[in-house]
């Protein structure tokens, strides 16, 4: 049996869980997990989610209590939602510290602050994949993101170029899994990938994210589950993109991974942006065909699922409560989107049917030819001839047929 065990000041109380071969204990602060490691009494009790209070004694049943003791004492705790106001210079067990809730300015504060240089002091976060490194390792990672950051400070940037340029430099990269007997995070935690060759979509994705977060871009992680397989999927990244250097305000998608460098010989890769700023209703119709179920735990898809499921209700004549309640949720998720692309805030007597609709359509802009060609020569100068045979390999490309029938139709109008 595994153990796993998170400390978070949420908590109300000390509680267990099980999930599959792992017990995992949730302690409401580092002093009452320090409590119980120092005691270990059998009489100890925790609450499951159903509110049932079990002791020691009963958890671990024919465990041998000095077993159990060894195996909990080399498991180090994880610290959920801890804040730059908590004390550092108190912490003096081995113990890791969770930094994926904060802001990059909030991590910057806590690894910088000289009570966090303490041997017993780990960290991790939302780009190191499950990974926990020391402080030093922490700051080298930032520091080198910080040196790309810097770049697009300098060339001043606008959101697509600095997206274009993330893209373009970690799509050099030649996909690469990790060895059989490796540990995931290897080709995952952006601590490693930026160590070794190792790299999969996931890592691709973390790197995005965590140039985006410091840029304040709002970029997220889109995962796909493949409908074959649940343990398996793909991880690409979602951009919601208001940009008025280019006049574009849309929900685009990134996938780093699919147009990446194939091998060695490879050099076509430099001259596709298949999956460079795909529209998301377009990105969803590749995705689907290829058997991945359509992610909800994103800004965007949630708040089309949030309308459906509001819809559902509708139809059902659920009691007005209910319904009401979901429209509001609906409601707050489609401001949310309003709000990044600096769009009016839509009313609470508003028709939810028009405003999806105009979700959706937010996820189908189509970027003109001249804009994209002005985007990638800002960052990586091309010729005109370059430029031509970059852009047909993106969604946004216009071919000669749909030109003509878009000519043919304007005239009928």
């Amino acid at each position: 049996m595994k153990i796993r065990i998170f400390i978070n000041s949420s908590f109300e109380s000390d509680s267990i869980g099980m999930d599959n071969n792992t017990l995992i204990f949730y302690f409401k602060s580092i002093e009452s997990y320090k409590n119980f490691r120092n005691t270990f009494s059998l009489n100890k009790e925790f609450e499951d989610d159903l509110e049932i209070h079990y002791k020691l004694t009963e958890i671990i049943e024919d465990l041998n209590i000095s077993q159990f003791k060894k195996k909990f004492k080399r498991v180090k705790p994880i610290v959920r939602y801890y804040n730059s106001n908590q004390e550092l210079a108190n912490i003096d067990i081995p113990i890791i510290i969770d930094l994926s809730t904060l802001s990059f300015n909030e991590k910057l504060a806590i690894l910088t602050d000289p009570k966090a240089d303490k041997e017993n002091l780990f960290f991790m976060d939302e780009y190191t994949t499950g990974e926990y490194i020391t402080l030093n390792e922490m700051i080298e990672m930032y520091q080198n993101i910080l040196l790309d950051c810097e770049i697009i400070r300098k060339n001043n940037f606008s959101i697509t170029e600095t997206l274009y340029f993330i893209y373009s430099k970690y799509k050099e990269r030649i996909y690469k899994e990790e060895g059989k007997r490796e540990k995931s995070s290897i080709s995952r935690s952006l601590n490693q990938i930026m160590k070794r060759d190792n790299i999969v979509c996931v890592g691709y994705s973390n790197y995005l994210n965590a140039i985006a977060s410091i840029l304040n871009i709002p970029v997220f992680p889109l995962s796909w589950t493949d409908a074959s397989n649940p343990n398996s999927g793909h991880q690409e990244n979602i951009a919601i993109i208001n940009d008025p250097k280019y006049d574009i305000k849309g929900i685009f998608t990134i996938d780093i991974t699919w147009d990446s460098k194939r091998n060695a010989d490879d050099e076509e890769y430099q001259n596709n942006i298949k999956h460079f700023l795909v529209p998301a209703q377009k990105d969803l119709l590749e995705k689907t065909k290829k058997r991945l179920v359509l992610p909800v735990d994103n800004i965007y898809y949630s708040a089309i699922y949030k309308y459906q499921r509001y819809k559902r209700f509708n139809e059902s004549n659920v009691p007005n409560a209910i319904l009401w309640d979901n429209k509001r949720i609906a409601f707050n998720a489609f401001n949310k989107l309003h709000q990044i692309l600096g769009l009016p805030p839509i009313k609470g007597d508003c028709d939810l049917e028009i405003e999806i609709n105009k979700i959706k359509k937010l996820g189908t802009v189509r970027i003109p030819e001249e804009t994209l060609k002005n985007i990638i020569n800002s960052v990586t100068p091309k010729s005109e001839e370059e430029l031509d045979t970059i852009l047909q390999t993106s969604y946004h490309y216009i071919t000669p047929k749909e030109r003509l029938f878009s000519l043919l139709l304007a005239k009928r109008k």
